[in-house]
């Protein structure tokens, strides 16, 4: 798995900025991020594939970021780490 891009709004429906890296803490999720500390909104993670896919399909074009979630990957089927325990980077 290869994180393509982070993004952390310091509150809710603010713009989203891109940051090159993060700070992650157990069971309060991104420092600095608008869910900080909000139980179960700790990280949200969405595929690039997908987001080209639709973009692909439908003749659109958009920006990554535009799923609002915090980190974009490339390289893995996500919906398959469901309910199991993985790593990204040094977080599990």
């Amino acid at each position: 798995m290869t994180i393509e891009r982070i993004f952390i709004a310091s509150k809710p429906r603010r713009a989203l900025i891109e940051i090159p890296h993060v700070r992650v803490l157990v069971g309060a999720g991104i420092e600095g991020d608008r869910y900080f500390k909000v139980p179960g909104q700790n990280i949200t993670l969405v595929e690039a594939e997908v987001i080209e896919e639709f973009d692909a399909n439908f003749g659109t074009r958009h920006e990554l970021s535009c799923t609002r979630r915090n980190l974009v990957t490339r390289g893995v089927r996500l919906s398959l780490l469901v309910g199991k325990e993985f790593n990204v980077g040094s977080v599990r």
